[in-house]
């Protein structure tokens, strides 16, 4: 908080109160938002200075409802370990099984279409932003994809508390209506993918990612 006092005359408005977690948050910014476009920047993550700039031009040239980019991976030391791409096909309807089509910071939405499609819901969990994007897909197709990297997200944080991640996708799947043997298969499949890597020396986890790896995740 003392922090953000510093900076407080660049603020536009701040409050520090009680919540119900990071999307419960995130919903009061939400209704309190005055902007046509949102986005949301985790604690450790950063936009690259151009982002908002292309965002900008290309608003001024197209009409679309929401931004899909790549975005860097960096350790704690700040260095470059990867990086993740968005989904090839955007192509989406419910009971259909997609992963994670774009990373969280690379997702701008239309304020409009945010609030009409009742912001993140708490219930499910960590995977609230999974659960928004697969329900922002059924809706629309108008997509932008960002030229430019679009940021940085930083390895660690709440989402890499694996099992209460993998849970809160398996709640996100329930909900969009994925077959129960579909998601479960994804669920016990994806624990013992993590369990088995990360037994594995670095260089071992590096290669196995590259050579199987779906081509999302670059390691460098």
């Amino acid at each position: 908080v003392d922090i953000i006092k510093k900076y407080d005359a660049q603020l536009d408005y701040w409050v520090s109160e009680y919540d119900r977690g990071i999307y419960d948050a995130m919903n009061k910014g939400i209704a309190l938002s005055q902007g046509d476009f949102i986005g949301f920047l985790n604690a450790d993550d950063l936009y690259n200075l151009e982002v908002i700039e292309e965002l900008s031009n290309a608003l001024s040239l197209n009409d679309f409802d929401f931004t899909v980019g790549v975005v860097n991976l960096i350790n704690r030391e700040s260095q470059t370990i990867g990086l993740m791409r968005p989904l090839k096909s955007l192509d989406y309807n419910k009971g259909q099984y997609i992963k994670m089509p774009t990373a969280h910071m690379a997702f701008f939405i239309k304020r409009k279409l945010l609030k009409q499609n009742g912001g993140f819901d708490k219930v499910v969990g960590l995977s609230s932003d999974y659960d928004l994007i697969l329900r922002t897909l059924l809706v629309t197709n108008r997509v932008y994809h960002f030229k430019e990297t679009v940021g940085s997200f930083r390895d660690g944080g709440v989402s890499s508390s694996y099992f209460k991640s993998f849970l809160s996708t398996y709640k996100v799947h329930k909900k969009n209506g994925i077959p129960y043997q579909k998601r479960s298969s994804v669920f016990l499949l994806s624990m013992l993918k993590k369990i088995i890597l990360n037994f594995l020396p670095s260089f071992m986890r590096v290669y196995l990612l590259k050579r199987f790896g779906s081509g999302r995740f670059e390691l460098k």
